[in-house]
């Protein structure tokens, strides 16, 4: 089996968020964690920022986490986006390779917000999971 190069691997990955989160024209795609992520999705002609240290506020129809190697990163940056995103969002969570053990904790970690995972897609070098909350599940996990 062929590798691929670490810029082919990065392509892959960013395609695939792209198919999965299929983010709207002209809006922002916010993310967290991980700078490169931001600057290769913006590269590939993505509108994306990542969050603001303050929190940020807004109406984002897609976040982006990735960079976490750790459960506890993980959390972190879950937390940090999700104040950044609409009631009905789509978030995709980016896992390296070697922590592939986090993707069930994903699941776990974005189900009190009202995110149930609905797709996941094994990269080269990285796990993509994809998961969605409508407005209705946004109210029930804020009551």
């Amino acid at each position: 089996m062929n590798e691929l190069s670490p810029l082919a691997a990065e392509r892959q990955i960013i395609e695939t968020l792209v198919r999965l989160t299929s983010p709207p024209a002209r809006r922002h795609v916010v993310v967290c964690g991980d700078d490169g992520l931001c600057a290769a999705l913006v590269a590939g002609g993505v509108h994306a920022s990542l969050v603001s240290d303050d929190g940020g506020r807004g109406g984002h129809a897609v976040g982006i986490v990735g960079g976490a190697r750790s459960r506890d990163a993980l959390a972190g940056s879950i937390a940090r986006i999700m104040p950044c995103l609409a009631e009905a969002a789509t978030v995709a969570v980016v896992i390296a390779g070697d922590c592939g053990g986090l993707g069930p904790q994903a699941g776990a970690l974005l189900a009190p917000f009202g995110f149930r995972i609905d797709a996941g897609v094994r990269c080269a070098r990285a796990l993509v999971l994809s998961a969605h909350r409508g407005a209705a599940a946004a109210m029930a996990a804020a009551a």
